[in-house]
């Protein structure tokens, strides 16, 4: 029998985590959003109008985008084509 080995653990290289953008008007719902991806290790930033998440996509482009449908600046998905393409 071939004696006990004890193997050392592979070495991960730690890996920035995704980016997530919330656009949420509702403070409380884009709160608990956010915390919720973030106990998954996303990267979260929460705005609550499309003025704010077009000022965030102007500084950096998040990996994901999550919009509300009824902003009080305009709906999430007018936004989208324009935000993105």
């Amino acid at each position: 029998m071939a004696p006990d080995r004890k193997l050392d653990p592979p070495v991960i290289e730690p890996v920035d985590p995704l980016r997530i953008l919330v656009v949420e008007d509702e403070l409380v719902f884009a709160k608990a959003v956010s915390r919720r991806l973030e106990r998954e290790g996303y990267a979260c930033q929460a705005v609550g109008s499309l003025r704010d998440a077009q000022s965030e996509l102007e500084k950096q482009i998040p990996d994901l985008l999550l919009l509300d449908m009824r902003l009080p600046d305009g709906s999430g998905l007018d936004f989208r084509s324009g935000a993105i393409g």
